[in-house]
């Protein structure tokens, strides 16, 4: 996992933080290879990811627009 991808185990749940990225597609590319991830763990370890129970939120920061001193 990379250094921005943070994996929480709570009893049956999991949180997969990712908490980096400056562009919707940086940070989209990067959650499809970490997802590609897991899918392989899963697979391995013969787990199944039960997608009627799956949430996904983003949240990011406000853009600061700066003004120009004239």
């Amino acid at each position: 996992m990379r250094d921005n991808c943070e994996i929480r185990l709570f009893a049956n749940d999991v949180l997969i933080q990712y908490t980096t990225g400056y562009s919707s597609q940086e940070i989209n590319d990067n959650l499809n290879d970490e997802m590609g991830k897991i899918e392989r763990c899963l697979k391995i370890n013969r787990l199944q990811l039960n997608v009627n129970e799956t949430n996904v939120m983003l949240v990011r920061g406000v853009e600061k627009k700066y003004r120009k001193a004239i």
